[in-house]
């Protein structure tokens, strides 16, 4: 399952994956899926663009579908709500899903091995797992 804002991301991922697989345009402040319908949800590199103004929403969202686990790769900063770190957003996502009952699985720092040809995710990246 995928979920994208833009069409031409979606045209693209169906004609990249299988065709079972199940890609949708929409929006992850309303996500299109019922309570609880994945045991993981992941966000790689998506929530470091969403607004200070939404970014409760948006996790809400995720905590609403979500019946296990997160994995999150973003970038980190010691604001809650959202600071622009680089040209998008850094969050203490540690302590936002904490705040949503959550347990941290895994909090690390990206490495050069993780994202080679960017300075800014070295010094600002974190990968986050964590469950309910």
């Amino acid at each position: 399952f995928g979920i994208d804002a833009s069409p031409l991301v979606i045209n693209r991922s169906k004609e990249l994956l299988e065709a079972n697989t199940e890609v949708r345009q929409g929006d992850y402040r309303k996500l299109p899926y019922q309570d609880g319908y994945f045991d993981v949800v992941i966000a790689d590199a998506t929530l470091l663009y969403v607004s200070p103004k939404e970014i409760d929403q948006v996790l809400s969202e995720i905590n609403r579908v979500v019946n296990k686990r997160v994995v999150l790769v973003e970038r980190f900063s010691d604001s809650l709500k959202g600071e622009v770190v680089g040209h998008t957003y850094g969050r203490d996502y540690k302590t936002l899903f904490e705040n949503l009952g959550y347990k941290t699985l895994v909090d690390e720092k990206l490495t050069e091995a993780d994202w080679p040809t960017s300075a800014n995710w070295v010094k600002h990246g974190r990968i986050y797992v964590f469950e309910k």
